[in-house]
């Protein structure tokens, strides 16, 4: 008999008790092979007795849960929101949710800004790096509140950090399909390596270096100022955008006013821990409401794969004035490798 996957559920503050109590109806009405736990972490709780995660709270949730399903979090009785800096920020970082992904579908034409687009027009997802970037709170102030005061804010990026995520791009892409039923055939790195030399030149090898592994998938560049462009002039060539943190954070707004403001927005992050007592590695999601799943996991897209430790041979790229086509060796079919080195598969299933 199949074990039931186990989701936490975090309802929030404000809207999210309403809005994920509806969600929980949704879970029961599936009749999905799962079963749910709720925890008030929130600002009711924090406003209580002062605590925001309790000391083992999410190693509790790495051990016990599957998935988690979370609602807003934001009050107004606590000016700061630490609470909510605590518990986004904590459970991002401490599970290492590191992709954060956001489908971005039209439900209704009334609902999108632009002229004469229908819902089968808008259907991509932006894929945006979790951990990193300007969001670790790295750098400091100096002399503060004196005419030299000097302020630093690091954006850092780690190899593993920005291949991990692009492969996931590349694996989304690969194995969902669009609502018509069609696949997804494009992933768009976003970028301002143009500006951003040093952390743009990384991304920029690292996509290179992925792309040829999917030779079915057509890999794409553009300037994050020129995806904004794009994004509001004609959003429907876009398959799967995958982005740094930063960028991820602002053009994913921008993604939920095509369909209708930011209440119509979800997200799923998405990571891996180590799952007690049998170590297995699992592949852990916080979940908003995501209506994309995909095929293989129905309901919440609880299960994941990665592709690790695979051949990275030569390889070339034509260059266009803002946007970057690679071409990818081919796969050899008898042996199995990839530029010339070996390619080997993980399959990683909760």
């Amino acid at each position: 008999m199949t074990q039931k996957k186990r989701i936490a559920i975090l309802p929030g503050d404000g809207i999210g008790p309403e809005v994920i109590a509806e969600a929980a109806k949704v879970i029961e009405a599936s009749h999905a092979s799962v079963e749910t736990a709720q925890f008030d972490w929130g600002a009711t709780r924090y406003l209580a007795d002062g605590v925001t995660v309790p000391p083992d709270g999410f190693a509790m949730l790495a051990r016990d849960f599957d998935a988690i399903l979370l609602g807003a979090l934001g009050d107004p009785r606590v000016p700061t929101n630490i609470h909510a800096k605590e518990i986004l920020l904590g459970m991002r970082f401490k599970m290492d949710l590191y992709a954060n992904v956001r489908p971005v579908r039209l439900l209704d034409a009334s609902l999108c800004p632009l002229k004469a687009v229908e819902p089968k027009d808008i259907d991509f997802v932006v894929v945006r790096e979790n951990t990193e970037g300007a969001y670790v709170d790295a750098g400091g102030v100096f002399k503060q509140g004196t005419l030299d005061e000097i302020a630093v804010q690091e954006d850092i990026n780690t190899r593993k950090g920005v291949e991990r995520v692009i492969r996931y791009a590349f694996e989304y892409c690969e194995r969902h399909k669009k609502q018509d039923g069609s696949p997804r055939q494009r992933v768009l790195m976003c970028d301002k390596s143009n500006a951003m030399t040093h952390a743009g030149g990384l991304w920029q090898r690292v996509f290179k270096e992925v792309s040829k592994e999917y030779p079915q998938i057509t890999a794409q560049h553009l300037y994050v100022d020129a995806l904004c462009t794009q994004m509001v002039r004609d959003p429907r060539p876009f398959d799967v955008i995958v982005t740094n943190n930063m960028f991820g954070d602002i053009i994913t707004d921008l993604a939920a006013g095509l369909q209708g403001g930011l209440g119509m927005d979800v997200d799923v992050r998405a990571g891996t821990w180590f799952r007690a007592p049998n170590r297995r590695k699992r592949h852990s999601q916080s979940i908003r409401c995501d209506p994309d799943g995909g095929d293989d996991a129905k309901t919440f897209g609880i299960n994941g794969r990665s592709k690790q430790d695979r051949g990275r041979g030569p390889g070339s790229c034509d260059k266009k004035e803002n946007n970057t086509r690679y071409r990818r060796e081919p796969r050899d079919a008898r042996s199995g490798r990839v530029g010339g080195r070996e390619s080997r598969e993980t399959r990683v299933s909760a």
